[in-house]
């Protein structure tokens, strides 16, 4: 899906998972998960073929990219190597994770993007304009534009998919506040909001922003497999299987120019071929099988970085915001309704040991949603790595209650060494803590239905805080048994109500002052306890140009990478080959 991006923990190959088969209820609430911030530390490789050497500074680097010569080339094709098959193009039936997200920005245009700031800009729209109340949003589209099968950008495109939205049992929930959506004329589409919706544009930078043509709509299920959108590539003649490379050419008729008036896109043709092993990606690019491949695996990011120092690859790393690392509690069972229990967790795990293990130091810790480099960090006390401290309150917990005893789980087998490196730590201040990885469709589903105690968890990557409104607000949190968006159940009027803050003025200032009552509220009550912020690579050869996000229409810069609900989102308009 799109904006927002969640999974759990180290998870087997998206490939292997789609292939499962679960009721479509199920699937449908699988895929609004795997949405907002896939799982965990991905360190599911056995090292990745890293050389162990320790970074200085854990958390993303600056690119090492080889400088244009000249003017951008057209032609050739470029092989990108991906973590998982897409499983799908249906912007409103299809869970784009992060291999789905990539492709969907060649083949669809979003409505808005980042700047690399965060800031959002029309971009197949031209312009977006509230009301001063914020509850009516009106969006001009540009002229001209075309989709793939030739049919005119209009309004029906656009309402049709936020009706669509709107319809999903996927997609819905990111949009609850979204009251209806309607076309002014053929190019100005209205949407009227619930409550005020200062931050609305900040969602349409991913899959929810983007606009597939009419006829695809109206295929079954959304045309999942014949994707039909405005992008700067197309799908070549055969559509899209399943596990299989998904070929893309250019469009000839994109509406998108460079700076000297060339037509976008420069490439030809573009293959996104899944290779699950984040080792064999990396191989392939070292042996020029491949010219693109992403990772989030710290050893290979590890490994990437050295050969990039040594001029073998070129290596673009997300700066903005990142995933978080975290161990998510269900508040509405024993022992974690307690405060005491929570606080004695988050001062019983060594982070710094635990982000040094697996993962190579790649990964900073985490003490909250936001990394020291996100402009929403504030300043709070989350409780610091205390032994004696958290042993005292584990042992007055059991003089009233009994033992500490549950079961912490993950999806999939890669992240066992994690689970048992917690499980050591928490035995030394006196909980008794089982350990068990689940298969990741199972894994998911238990946590939206409450049947879990903790489970290791990765979400919360993206661009604006207010995409993750839906995760955290206490209305969205059921009874266990019922599927939970608030998979944690924490229901905190105080939480809710900065978030109605944030999410209601567009004064940045104000905005941080709700965020950081977000941050302090979650530093006293504990529902999460931090373990890592993650990091993600896109890494290339040395004959790619272009590599990061390019420009917006208006000529700003984009963010480097990332700036969807995904860090290590990637567009590809402006990659092009030397000679």
């Amino acid at each position: 899906m799109s904006t927002t991006s969640l999974l759990a923990s180290t998870r087997p190959p998206l490939a292997v998972r789609r292939r499962r088969v679960v009721g479509a209820a199920v699937l449908g609430v699988l895929a609004i998960v795997a949405v907002p911030a896939c799982g965990g530390s991905s360190n599911n490789n056995n090292n990745s073929g890293a050389s162990g050497n320790i970074p200085e500074k854990p958390g993303p680097e600056s690119p090492i990219t080889i400088a244009a010569e000249g003017k951008p080339k057209r032609g050739g094709t470029v092989t990108y190597a991906v973590e998982a098959d897409p499983g799908g193009f249906s912007a409103t039936k299809s869970r784009w994770a992060i291999t789905g997200m990539n492709i969907g920005l060649a083949l669809f245009d979003p409505l808005v993007a980042v700047d690399t700031e965060g800031k959002p800009h029309p971009y197949l729209a031209e312009k977006m304009e509230p009301s001063p109340d914020f509850r009516v949003w009106t969006f001009t589209l540009r002229k001209g534009v075309k989709f793939h099968n030739g049919a005119p950008l209009t309004s029906e495109a656009v309402v049709r998919t936020y009706q669509g939205h709107q319809a999903s049992f996927l997609t819905g929930s990111l949009i609850t506040n979204l009251d209806k959506v309607e076309a002014v004329d053929d190019l100005t589409v209205k949407f009227t909001m619930k409550q005020p919706w200062a931050t609305f544009p900040s969602v349409l930078v991913g899959q929810i922003g983007t606009i597939p043509a009419v006829a695809q709509q109206d295929m079954e299920n959304g045309g999942p497999t014949n994707p039909i959108g405005t992008g700067p590539f197309k799908l070549v003649e055969g559509g899209y299987q399943a596990d299989k490379v998904v070929s893309l050419e250019r469009n000839p008729d994109y509406w998108r120019k460079d700076a000297d008036g060339q037509q976008l896109p420069y490439l030809d043709k573009i293959e996104y071929k899944p290779i699950t092993e984040n080792e064999s990606r990396i191989s392939g690019l070292l042996s020029g099988q491949f010219q693109l491949i992403h990772t989030s695996d710290g050893p290979g990011i590890v490994k990437l970085r050295e050969k990039a120092a040594n001029g073998e690859v070129q290596k673009v790393e997300d700066l903005g915001e990142s995933e978080e690392g975290f161990i998510l509690l269900n508040m509405t069972k024993a022992p974690f309704d307690d405060l005491r229990v929570r606080k004695a967790l988050a001062m019983g795990i060594d982070r710094e040991q635990y982000v040094s293990g697996p993962g190579q130091g790649v990964n900073p810790t985490a003490d909250g949603p936001f990394a020291e480099n996100s402009p929403w960090r504030a300043d709070f006390d989350y409780p610091k790595f205390d032994l004696a401290g958290a042993t005292a309150l584990v042992d007055e917990y059991k003089k009233e209650k009994g033992p500490i005893t549950f079961t912490l789980r993950g999806g999939g087998p890669g992240i066992k060494p994690q689970l048992e490196l917690l499980q050591t730590m928490l035995a030394g201040i006196g909980m008794d803590v089982q350990v068990e990885t689940v298969e990741q469709t199972t894994f998911i589903v238990n946590a939206l239905n409450g049947k879990f105690d903790a489970n290791i968890w990765r979400q919360w990557g993206e661009v604006d805080p207010d995409q993750d409104y839906v995760w955290w607000y206490g209305g969205n949190a059921k009874p266990v048994g019922e599927s939970s968006l608030n998979i944690g159940r924490n229901n905190d009027p105080k939480v809710d109500e900065a978030l109605d803050r944030g999410r209601s003025t567009t004064d940045t200032a104000e905005r941080k002052k709700a965020y950081a009552d977000v941050q302090k509220q979650f530093a006293a009550t504990l529902p999460y306890i931090w373990l890592d912020h993650s990091t993600w690579m896109i890494a290339g050869s040395p004959q790619v140009r272009g590599i990061g996000n390019g420009t917006l229409p208006d000529g700003t810069k984009s963010i480097t990478i990332g700036g969807t609900t995904f860090p290590g989102a990637h567009r590809v308009t402006e990659l092009w080959l030397a000679s």
